[in-house]
């Protein structure tokens, strides 16, 4: 092992390393779905929000996502915290020491994020005001959600190239050169990242304009319809991002989507297949009504399809360390009890959440109705 590599930390893993790398990308999706919902939703809310002023579905539209915005993060931030857990507990070594490198900038990530929070609040109640500060704070969260996603784009780059280390820790020292964006593929990853995320907001607000169809429904026709063309479109952008980021991988991490890996192969198959399958479906029907059955298909195959291309990241990651990470310097010591507590609050925790979420929507409903009482 390269000596620049710590060693990884003696306490004992309670449990099959299996279960927690399956345990890693269940609770990343969950983060995902929320983290993404966040990133395009501020997006898509500042685009409603200028358009909105001569535009009375645009204006619904920013209205919505304000108001749900501030829930979403706090969401997305609760999800967020057992995978980095996860990562910190498979990974340790290689994480810390990507953490360390970056150093002031990996911290900056928790003031970024309750900036953007404060943001997102402040538009939530004063974008229908005519506050003239209010178009520029519009900005500020998306920036910031952006810097966050690009410093952790950063932090796991790093990660997997521990032979990079040495030079861009005593670069910054030296030097004080940045350790950020150390390599031109960071750029295409969060490329790939943001149109994902903006697909996802997309699919997003179809469910909104499907469960609105009973209280506005000229309004929900067009959500539906707007929801799925910013999908289909963010959504072939990202076809060429992401073929652009296959390709500048490096050529060994390549060839495992090309029959190298069989595993990582079928799954790469199968998701474009998915991709095409959504395509074909939202770009015949984006104009047209969906029943229930057909948003439930839509929504279930596009989170199956994050979830491939999540366990796809997951094996090239491991592709990355397989020279570095060598399962047998781990220690493994069963903890039932430990374990048992884990699902129990983790359960605990989700069932919280989600409570939160749907009071959250039903005072938000609540609210509405009064207002037109």
């Amino acid at each position: 092992m390269n000596a620049i590599i710590p060693a990884p930390d003696q306490l004992a893993i309670p449990g099959p390393f299996w279960l927690f790398q399956v345990l890693l990308v269940f609770t990343f999706l969950l983060h995902v779905l929320t983290m993404n919902a966040l990133l395009g939703g501020s997006i898509i809310a500042v685009v409603s929000y200028f358009r909105g002023k001569v535009d009375k579905n645009h204006q619904k539209l920013a209205k919505t996502i304000y108001s749900y915005l501030p829930t979403v993060i706090a969401t997305a931030v609760s999800f967020g915290v057992a995978p980095l857990l996860f990562v910190q507990l498979i990974y340790g070594q290689f994480f810390y020491t990507s953490s360390i490198i970056l150093g002031g900038i990996w911290l900056s990530v928790v003031l970024f994020i309750i900036f953007a929070y404060y943001s997102s609040y402040f538009m939530k109640f004063n974008h229908e005001k005519k506050i003239n500060i209010a178009k520029y704070v519009s900005f500020s969260a998306p920036i910031l959600f952006l810097i966050v996603a690009s410093i952790f784009a950063n932090n796991l780059s790093i990660l997997e190239k521990p032979l990079k280390w040495y030079d861009l820790y005593f670069k910054s020292i030296e030097s004080g050169e940045n350790p950020m964006f150390h390599d031109t593929i960071i750029y295409l990853r969060l490329t790939h990242v943001l149109l994902g995320a903006i697909a996802l907001t997309g699919i997003w607000i179809f469910l909104i304009g499907y469960f609105n169809r009973n209280k506005d429904e000229n309004w929900s026709v067009w959500a539906k319809s707007y929801g799925l063309k910013i999908f289909l479109f963010s959504t072939l952008l990202n076809i060429v991002a992401g073929t652009l980021y296959l390709m500048a991988q490096p050529r060994e991490i390549m060839l495992l989507f090309m029959g190298k890996n069989i595993t990582l192969s079928i799954l790469f198959i199968l998701s474009l297949i998915i991709t095409g399958f959504l395509l074909y479906i939202t770009y015949r029907r984006k104009n047209e009504k969906f029943q229930k059955k057909e948003m439930i298909i839509i929504t279930s195959v596009f989170s199956l399809l994050l979830l491939f291309m999540l366990i796809i990241r997951h094996q090239v990651r491991a592709a990355y360390l397989k020279d570095y990470f060598k399962l047998e310097a781990l220690k493994f010591e069963s903890q039932d009890g430990m374990m048992a507590l884990f699902f129990i609050f983790f359960l605990i925790g989700t069932a919280v959440v989600a409570y939160i979420i749907k009071t959250a929507v039903f005072y938000k409903q609540k609210t509405e109705n009064k207002k037109k009482n």
